[in-house]
């Protein structure tokens, strides 16, 4: 017995010790320098993303997880890139420690004081050149927002092409249409403090996410150049919508990429320009689709919403 109780003494402080064995690395000047080990956790709490580190990630992720562990969190997303997300991460932290906001909450401390759940809405703001026109990105959400995987992949990549693109994190419920009604006003409204001196502007949106932005671009005044709709589940056409590009995977479990296909002839019939991309045996949920049949149709979509900015 006496054995015993040695042997579970000696396990504890073995199971203590392998816990504590972790360190956030830094560089010389303190600020963490992020791998594919660094944890969840540590990204969130990095004090330069007080306030909003948290919003980073889906609100359901273990927060013990790694960078590269963040697919187990992301279970209808498929295509994972732990090196573009520590790209992002990093490009977030840079722009912060050169002076420049990236986080804005678009409804004021009054609304948040009276409606809590307004905490969870705000924009990512990847720079781009002022006389650029400007986009909002919607990631992918039924139980979560995948931001992480979708939007904030995206708004970085048009962002190096010199746009300003805005990822957008809403409440994952039908007020969505009001967080990106409310955004669209927001842009407009401090176009000067964003550095915008372009006022067309185009939406990207991801699978749920494509059914508010379609809603919205519908209804109104300030319509958008262009709707890019990735892996989206819109099926109707009421002949109010505004040119749009599609893309999905042929093997695409969450949604039917046939009913895509006739939306898309629907809209061509209504005289609204539309284009659509399959994607033969690509499943849901692919991103950026970096190393798939998929890579580089983020330049396919642009050139199609250029082409319809006026």
């Amino acid at each position: 017995m006496h054995i015993k109780k040695i042997l579970i003494l000696l396990l504890s402080i073995f199971i203590i010790t392998g816990c504590s064995t972790y360190e956030m690395k830094t560089d010389e000047e303190g600020n963490i320098t992020l791998s594919k080990e660094t944890l969840i956790s540590d990204i969130i709490n990095y004090p330069e993303f007080k306030g909003f580190g948290r919003l980073l990630f889906p609100d359901n992720i273990d927060n013990t997880y790694t960078v590269s562990d963040l697919i187990y969190s992301l279970k209808y997303h498929t295509n994972y890139s732990s090196d573009k997300t520590l790209e992002i991460i990093n490009y977030l932290k840079d722009q912060v420690n050169k002076g420049n906001k990236v986080f804005y909450n678009i409804y004021t401390e009054e609304e948040m004081k009276n409606d809590p759940s307004l905490k969870n809405v705000g924009l990512i703001y990847f720079r781009g050149n002022s006389s650029k026109p400007y986009t909002i990105h919607m990631a992918g959400g039924w139980e979560y927002v995948g931001s992480i995987h979708d939007s904030f992949p995206q708004a970085l990549e048009l962002s190096k092409l010199g746009y300003n693109a805005f990822a957008l994190i809403y409440r994952n419920n039908p007020n969505a249409t009001n967080d990106l009604k409310r955004t669209i006003d927001y842009i407009n409204e401090h176009k000067e403090e964003l550095g915008l001196t372009n006022n067309n502007y185009s939406i990207w949106a991801n699978a749920q996410a494509s059914m508010y932005a379609d809603q919205v671009s519908q209804t109104i005044t300030n319509k958008p150049s262009a709707l890019v709709m990735q892996y989206n589940n819109v099926y109707t056409v009421t002949g109010n919508e505004v040119p749009t590009y599609s893309i999905v995977g042929t093997a695409d479990q969450a949604i039917s990429y046939s009913n895509m296909e006739l939306r898309n002839s629907g809209l061509k019939a209504k005289g609204i320009p539309a284009e659509i991309k399959m994607i033969v045996g690509l499943n849901h949920g692919f991103g950026l689709g970096i190393g798939t049949p998929a890579e580089g149709w983020i330049n396919d979509a642009l050139v199609f919403v250029e082409a319809n900015t006026k």
